[in-house]
């Protein structure tokens, strides 16, 4: 297959456009947080992360591959009663 004129962009290439939207949070001596513009993310609906959230608060004691098992575990028990209603 042989690839047309476009443009291959790379991930550092599009990181170095949003520079400019970049607006500091503080003074950036201190090393302090930036805001910058992470499209895409406005569409995801924080409920569905409850259940991770859940499992962060009841596994929190454990070491992180259980707690992260936990966390599976937590979605995939809310996810599956909505994947078994077709």
């Amino acid at each position: 297959m042989r690839r047309l004129d476009r443009k291959v962009w790379r991930y550092g290439q599009i990181v170095r456009l949003y520079d400019d939207l970049a607006v500091p949070l503080q003074d950036e001596v201190d090393g302090a947080a930036v805001f910058a513009p992470f499209a895409g993310t406005e569409g995801y609906n924080p409920v569905a992360y409850l259940p991770y959230i859940a499992a962060g608060i009841v596994g929190e004691k454990l070491d992180f591959p259980q707690l992260l098992l936990l966390m599976r575990l937590f979605g995939l028990i809310v996810r599956a009663p909505a994947d078994c209603d077709h």
